[in-house]
């Protein structure tokens, strides 16, 4: 067993570990609140990045993104079915948004403006297209995390931005092409275990 196998199955590992917990607490009437329009877009970009890292032989540090890809459409499903949302302008802004910079990608910009030499070419382009889209799906849980910070784990989010720190050396060579997505991504995970520790912490200090 090589040293990116080992990175790449502890990645999957912490994963297992972040999402059983997750799941288990969405799944359950009164638990946490996932939006599911955050977990759709993340679903969406995840499985394009993680055909882009199988492409350029990520192999190892790719499983982290199809496992995390999977479990976002698990989690969407599963809060759609049991809690009765109501989305504002705001969410459907976003999931617009999201849909509309992965969709222009795959079907307008790498079909018809490829020979633009403004616009990056191949897997580059496209898991940086990608990490824009999952960038949206931030959206509304922050803005949910905002009002209701009791309705999302930060936990899972912390487990899930340590899951691609760790996948990180299962990319190397790391390019921009394999590598932008999972360190962007972790980035913004840590954000919101601080605006949900923070929010929590000021709400209870307010009583």
């Amino acid at each position: 067993m090589n040293e990116k196998t080992i990175f790449g199955a502890a990645s999957v590992v912490i994963t297992v570990v972040a999402y059983a917990g997750y799941i288990r607490r969405t799944a359950k009437m009164g638990g946490i609140e996932p939006h599911p329009f955050s977990w759709l877009l993340w679903g969406l970009a995840t499985l394009v990045v993680f055909l882009v890292q199988r492409s350029k032989g990520a192999e190892a540090g790719s499983w982290v993104t199809l496992l995390t890809a999977t479990a976002c459409f698990i989690i969407c499903g599963l809060t759609l079915r049991i809690n009765g949302w109501e989305f504002s302008v705001f969410d459907l802004a976003c999931l617009a948004l999201g849909v509309t910079v992965l969709g222009l990608y795959l079907v307008v910009v790498l079909h018809l403006l490829r020979p633009f030499p403004f616009l990056p070419q191949g897997g580059t382009s496209v898991a940086v297209f990608a990490t824009a889209a999952d960038l949206f799906g931030y959206g509304p849980t922050i803005k949910k995390g905002w009002a209701r910070p009791d309705k999302d784990s930060a936990l899972s989010f912390f487990l899930n931005g340590v899951k691609f720190l760790v996948a990180l050396p299962a990319l190397m060579p790391c390019s921009v092409t394999t590598c932008v997505y999972p360190v962007t991504i972790a980035i913004m995970n840590f954000g919101i275990v601080m605006l949900l520790l923070g929010r929590s912490k000021r709400i209870n200090a307010q009583g």
